[in-house]
């Protein structure tokens, strides 16, 4: 039977690899209700999902009936099961975004809005130097899709007039759904009105050993966690929390924007590895903190002999 009600997402983290799968293992030991239905593990890459594949089956004998999607792919899978009515629209994509920018080009260039382009493509609107333009255009659209979709849905509203938001409107002019940030919206409207699962929907997804996700994917995941359940398995390096620690770098952005000097701020440095390497999974880490989550913690203890 689907689970019913708000579930609440688990996150289970450890130093060792080994112990999440084998924590995971435990986990897949209980089966789904559907007895065809996938499990559905996300990891980030093809080696990952092999090497898991190999744990699950020396635990239970044999690995099959897992799927192992890319997150983009499973919030795509998402989307289509909670809107199953949202057109497939290519053309946010950031290839097709780079050629209908290029195309519009000729006739932005013209406009005092502008300028910038202007002065940066000169007259050959059509050669190398345009289309190289275009492509980081998209490519940035593209980011600002998934890491700043609220912006990009203002920038529809008419909120802002600089030359990306009017370029975003001339990219979107019926206000189209088919991109992440439109489509996230209406997946988190339609799901937290839902009085059952939608058809298909799955029963539980695990996320595995992935280093981080941007906040669109885990508001994504979080609201699946309504009728699935949702957990997360993840490397920790540390046992003590180390979301304070702060790299060379860092401690002098926040002496000179303090005035003070760095000795007298007293900030954390801690172990240098952690702190000069660890930032993208520390900012990951804080934005788990922001969801509301179940934290177990699995740590072992390295002796040096």
């Amino acid at each position: 039977m689907q689970p019913t009600g708000s579930l609440v997402p688990q996150v289970y983290y450890s130093n060792r690899l080994e112990t999440l799968a084998a924590l995971l293992g435990q986990r897949l030991a209980r089966p789904l209700a559907a007895p065809l239905a996938p499990e559905i593990i996300v990891v980030q890459s093809p080696g990952m999902g092999h090497w898991l594949s190999m744990q699950l089956a020396l635990q239970h004998d044999i690995c099959a009936n897992v799927r192992f999607p890319f997150p983009n792919a499973l919030v795509e899978e998402l989307f289509r099961l909670v809107l199953p009515e949202l057109p497939r629209q290519p053309q946010f994509e950031p290839d097709s975004l780079t050629w209908r920018i290029m195309k519009l080009l000729p006739e932005l260039v013209n406009s005092p809005v502008f300028k910038e382009l202007a002065a940066y493509t000169g007259e050959d609107v059509r050669g190398l130097q345009a289309l190289q333009l275009a492509g980081r255009l998209a490519d940035a659209f593209d980011q600002y899709l998934l890491f700043r979709p609220e912006m990009v849905l203002d920038w529809e509203s008419g909120q802002a007039d600089h030359w990306q938001a009017v370029l975003w409107r001339r990219l979107n002019p019926g206000k189209e759904r088919g991109h992440r940030a439109a489509a996230a919206r209406e997946y988190l409207d339609r799901l937290a009105a839902a009085a059952q699962p939608p058809a298909g929907f799955p029963e539980r997804i695990s996320v595995f050993g992935i280093a981080a996700l941007p906040p669109f994917h885990l508001q994504v995941l979080a609201a699946a966690a309504r009728w699935a359940e949702v957990d997360f398995y993840l490397l920790n390096p540390c046992r003590q929390y180390w979301g304070v620690l702060l790299n060379r770098r860092e401690m002098r952005r926040v002496a000179a924007k303090s005035g003070r000097p760095a000795p007298e701020l007293h900030l954390e440095q801690g172990n240098r590895l952690l702190a000069s390497m660890g930032s993208l999974g520390r900012d990951f880490m804080d934005l788990l903190q922001e969801l509301p989550v179940e934290e177990f913690e699995f740590f072992e203890d390295h002796h040096s002999e």
